[in-house]
C-alpha cells in the first residue's frame, strides 16, 4: 500500500422482507409493489403521444397461487400494522396537524 491508502472490508446485505396480509378473507404473503406502465396515450387530434398511464399493484403469494392485487384490497396483519393501530388508538381524537 502507498501513503494513506485504506483497505475497507465492507459487507453489504440486501434483505427482501415480506409482510403477512389478508386479501378478500384469504391470508397471504405480500412481496412487493409493482408499477405497471401502459403504452403512451395518443392525442387523436395531433397524433402525438401525450402521456403514459401507470397503475400500482401488490404482488401477494397465497397458498395456491401468486396474484397481482389492487392496493386497497390488501390488509396487512403484522407487527407494523399492530403498531400503527396502537398509535391511532393513542392519538385518536387529535385534530389533523395537531401534536399530542
Amino acid at each position: 500500500m502507498k501513503g494513506n491508502e485504506t483497505v475497507v472490508n465492507a459487507e453489504i446485505e440486501i434483505k427482501h422482507e415480506t409482510r403477512l396480509c389478508k386479501v378478500n378473507g384469504k391470508y397471504g404473503i405480500f412481496h412487493l409493489w409493482e408499477e405497471q406502465y401502459t403504452r403512451p396515450i395518443i392525442d387523436e387530434l395531433r397524433l402525438i403521444p401525450t402521456e403514459i398511464g401507470s397503475q400500482v399493484f401488490g404482488i401477494v403469494e397465497f397458498a395456491d397461487c401468486v396474484k397481482r392485487v389492487q392496493p386497497d384490497e390488501i390488509i396487512f396483519c403484522d407487527e407494523q400494522s399492530d403498531y400503527l393501530a396502537q398509535l391511532n388508538g393513542v392519538h385518536d381524537g387529535t385534530k389533523k396537524g395537531e401534536n399530542k
